[in-house]
């Protein structure tokens, strides 16, 4: 019976028929359950076009209520799909539901190649509507595609073709091969995420185990109307911009990501920006995120309008091109932990810990604690400029190399007032060094302060306080306890034991 149903099918595919899936016939899963894009017309041969047969096999799993499309080993070579499809700048597309993409491991290739027309074109396409869908153990490659446009991304999850949500997808055990074309035309992301409209969201994704190979653009981009993901165990070795990038355009919202216990080795010679990852929100922050457990060879990690922010237990070992921070907190963050991190920092000069007000907002409720600080350039420790209720507690901060124009913990009121800040218990050495604690109030005031159980080791000050007017010291300084090896230089204020 199978062979009456794949001999037809077959047949179209050898001719060249421009469309195959049901209204050819419909194939039933074989007997390992699987609709096998062969038994559709499908081969893994040179220059053989899959797309249709794969297409169809993608079809017919939908038309059955779900089930599993399992490419075997060999490449699968495979085109853009013709005018008049449903999704026609992808090669394969579904927005079906209760789908899994497999493969039989990264010996399952399916590849792009040749002249794409300067056009947009996704290699897997997962449009609104479609939700509980896996694409795992295989390996997409598009490095012999040219003529390629800023659009051609390996995986496209959500797009602005069709309505509904795009839910419940995992994507498990993928390698992506996705070089910069060799003929210099543009070329996307391995793996965009974009909910074009509030009503056709992508929720719930999670993306793990995977390989980023190579990345003409960005890992992983994320932009407007995505909520929910979780990127774990993975590996990225070679992007081109940023190995995962939310710095969403457009209107819309985003929230809930977490990134844990991936490793990032970036060629900082080859990538683009001084960042492995940003997480960033549109007109509000990006809400609830964790990132923990991860490991920075390379670069750092930018936060631009957060909240609610968890930052634990990641190792960095940069080697920094831009003067920013190896952790650089940007612009509107609320409530945010920083703390059990260990960070070394070389290349251009800088601090390991930055916090910078941007557009008028800066942050809030910040907590840096227990991180090990080490510095192999001039820069700063923690960096702090217009943060209010910030603790700044228990941190290891050591340099290499002289810092005179340096301190172990800096903050400065630049658009805000300083108020409610703890600086407590932090270790701080270095061979020379500016102060253990700087405090510039400038220009606006500084009000709670306490400054408790803090070690400076190797500071021409201690304490230094600075003020661009007289006054701005608006109330004594709570300073106790400390062991310092330099003097304090801080007549602008007044220092005091405890209060009241």
């Amino acid at each position: 019976m199978r062979t009456a149903l794949v001999l037809p099918l077959l047949a179209a595919a050898l001719t060249g028929s421009a469309s195959l899936g049901l209204a050819a016939l419909i194939v039933p899963p074989n007997g390992a359950g699987c609709f096998d894009p062969v038994d559709f017309g499908a081969q893994p041969l040179p220059g053989f076009d899959s797309r249709p047969g794969a297409q169809a096999a993608i079809d017919a799993a939908v038309a059955a209520g779900g089930g599993r499309v399992c490419f075997g080993a060999g490449r699968w070579h495979l085109t853009r799909a013709p005018i008049g499809s449903y999704n026609r700048f992808a090669a394969l597309s579904t927005h079906g539901a209760h789908i899994e993409i497999t493969g039989a491991g990264p010996g399952t290739v399916l590849e792009i190649s040749g002249d794409q027309g300067a056009s947009d074109l996704w290699v897997i396409a997962l449009d609104p509507g479609a939700h509980d869908i896996t694409i795992r153990d295989l390996t997409i490659d598009t490095s012999a595609a040219t003529n390629t446009d800023e659009q051609t991304h390996a995986i496209e999850v959500g797009s602005g073709l069709g309505t509904g949500f795009v839910e419940d997808v995992r994507i498990e055990r993928v390698r992506f091969v996705h070089p910069a074309a060799t003929d210099g035309s543009r070329k996307g992301d391995c793996l965009r995420m974009v909910g074009a409209t509030p009503e056709s969201s992508v929720r719930r994704v999670t993306v793990i185990g995977s390989t980023f190979t190579s990345c003409a653009r960005s890992g992983i981009a994320i932009q407007r109307n995505v909520f929910d993901l979780v990127i774990e165990g993975n590996q990225f070795t070679e992007a081109g911009d940023q190995d995962i990038d939310s710095e969403p355009t457009g209107s819309g919202l985003n929230g809930s990501v977490a990134v844990i216990g991936n490793v990032f080795h970036d060629d900082t010679t080859v990538a683009q920006g001084t960042f492995a990852v940003t997480i960033g929100g549109i007109s509000e922050p990006m809400a609830r995120v964790t990132v923990a457990n991860n490991v920075f060879e390379g670069r750092g990690i930018n936060f631009y309008r957060t909240a609610d922010t968890t930052v634990t237990g990641n190792t960095f070992v940069t080697n920094m091109t831009e003067g920013r921070g190896v952790i650089n907190i940007e612009n509107v963050t609320e409530r945010m932990v920083v703390q059990g991190n260990v960070v070394r920092r070389s290349g251009v000069t800088g601090a390991p810990i930055r916090v910078i007000h941007h557009s008028g907002h800066g942050a809030s409720h910040l907590v840096i604690a227990n991180n090990v600080l080490t510095n192999d350039t001039p820069g700063g420790g923690v960096d702090m400029e217009s943060a209010q209720d910030v603790t700044v507690s228990g941190n290891e901060i050591t340099w290499t190399v002289p810092a005179p124009q340096a301190a172990g913990v800096r903050l400065r009121s630049v658009i805000v007032p300083a108020d409610g800040v703890m600086i407590s218990g932090n270790r701080i050495a270095g061979p020379s060094l500016m102060a253990g604690v700087f405090l510039g109030a400038s220009p606006q005031p500084f009000k709670a302060v306490s400054i408790v159980g803090n070690m400076a080791r190797g500071a021409a000050r201690a304490l230094r306080c600075d003020q661009s007017v007289a006054g701005n010291y608006t109330q004594p300084i709570v300073h106790a306890a400390n062991y310092w090896q330099a003097p304090v230089q801080c007549a602008a204020a007044t220092l005091v034991s405890s209060l009241p």
